[in-house]
């Protein structure tokens, strides 16, 4: 109805959720970035990373979609954990779909550029613990390596 998308920053689950917790209470924090619920609700949500605020690092963010774990192993709103396709999703249609540039961009798709990174593996074949340890081997850019894992 009112054409909004909500872009979250689920990283807050990981690096600030003690904070939160003694700050806002336990109800509140539980609820950071409620990704679950806009999904559920029909949105197409996003997520981001607030860099310089935190590391800058795709899989970590994805990671926290997923697990919504502090950095002291407690969940955080586990009922508003995502799958990983819907945190992939997050990260590349639905980011290219908010920015007007789904006819470009967001999918490996015929006629789109091809943007993408090269993975040590399948992120959709990981257990969701083990999608912060997923490394980029290759960055391609517009059909052009520009970074290349040593």
């Amino acid at each position: 109805k009112y054409k909004i998308r909500p872009s979250f920053y689920t990283l807050h689950t990981y690096y600030f959720a003690e904070a939160h917790l003694r700050n806002r209470g336990k109800a509140q924090a539980m609820y950071i970035s409620p990704m679950r619920d806009a999904i559920d609700a029909g949105l197409r949500p996003t997520n981001h990373t607030d860099f310089v605020v935190a590391p800058l690092d795709q899989m970590f963010m994805l990671w926290s979609a997923v697990n919504r774990m502090s950095r002291g192993g407690e969940a955080i709103g586990p009922d508003q954990r995502v799958t990983t396709l819907e945190g992939l999703k997050a990260m590349t249609i639905w980011a290219a779909e908010q920015y007007g540039e789904q006819d470009s961009k967001g999918s490996l798709t015929p006629g789109k550029r091809a943007d993408m990174v090269v993975l040590d593996r399948n992120p959709l074949e990981s257990q969701p613990l083990a999608i912060k340890d997923i490394k980029v081997v290759e960055t391609i850019k517009e059909g052009k390596t520009i970074y290349t894992a040593k």
